[in-house]
């Protein structure tokens, strides 16, 4: 099983444990530690060529679109990638330099992020030692750059750190304040401003399956996604 599948595997086990354990929290917590690692896996940035990184982007399309992707023949899987790729060999010579092509791209990326990510890193997720096998990721994957500084999750958005000879460090002066905004210290600040025991209700009532509080999870739901303000929240809480 390579990194890709084990991480693929290790997300449909924590989702079947989403549906049987009734402490339902550290099964969410390693499902967005495994959906940060698959975000890095897909976005191919750990591969400098982009024809390879154009073959590996392919070949891992196989993977997340299907879901027997553990059990497709290797011909079929091929076959769909020379698809993505839009290369159609006129003679069996040619469809074989092809998939020797993109198998040696396959092959040693695959090793290089298993490497990166840590051998150890998904059993570490999955036993819930989801810090310590987040903090071997990011190392390994060197996304550490803001990583300390802004709230976890949120350097996966960010792009890669980038010396600029046109920008100025006086015309990054609003960046750095909304990097304020979102660091781990300030989002602590507000966090024990606005009360721990409403968020942890707060929580309890959008992330529990407790019919009690149905409409008022999607209300705030709704609210959340920006289907209606603040203002029609209060006023049907209020009615």
């Amino acid at each position: 099983m390579n990194i890709v599948e084990k991480v693929l595997h290790a997300q449909e086990v924590t989702k079947h444990r989403i549906n049987t354990e009734k402490d339902k929290v550290i099964e969410f917590q390693k499902i967005e530690a495994l959906n940060e690692v698959c975000r890095f896996i897909l976005s191919c940035n750990y591969v400098t060529d982009p024809k390879s990184r154009e073959k590996l982007r392919a070949f891992l399309y196989t993977y997340f679109t299907t879901n027997n992707y553990l059990i497709m023949k290797t011909s079929d899987r091929y076959s769909q990638v020379l698809k993505i790729l839009r290369q159609d060999p006129s003679n069996d010579k040619d469809l074989k330099r092809v998939k020797h092509a993109i198998n040696v791209v396959v092959l040693s990326n695959l090793k290089k992020l298993e490497r990166m990510v840590g051998i150890s890193t998904v059993d570490l997720i999955l036993a819930g030692q989801i810090e310590k096998g987040l903090v071997q990721f990011r190392e390994g994957t060197k996304i550490k750059a803001t990583f300390g500084i802004v709230v976890k999750g949120v350097e996966l958005l960010l792009p890669e750190p980038k010396e600029s000879t046109v920008i100025k460090p006086e015309n990054c002066t609003d960046v750095l304040f909304y990097f304020k905004s979102i660091s781990r210290k300030e989002i602590k600040n507000t966090l024990e401003g606005l009360g721990m025991e409403k968020i942890s209700f707060l929580r309890y009532i959008l992330e529990s399956e407790d019919s009690k509080y149905h409409d008022i999870r999607r209300l705030f739901m709704d609210f959340i996604t920006g289907k209606v303000t603040i203002e029609a929240v209060i006023k049907e809480l209020e009615a």
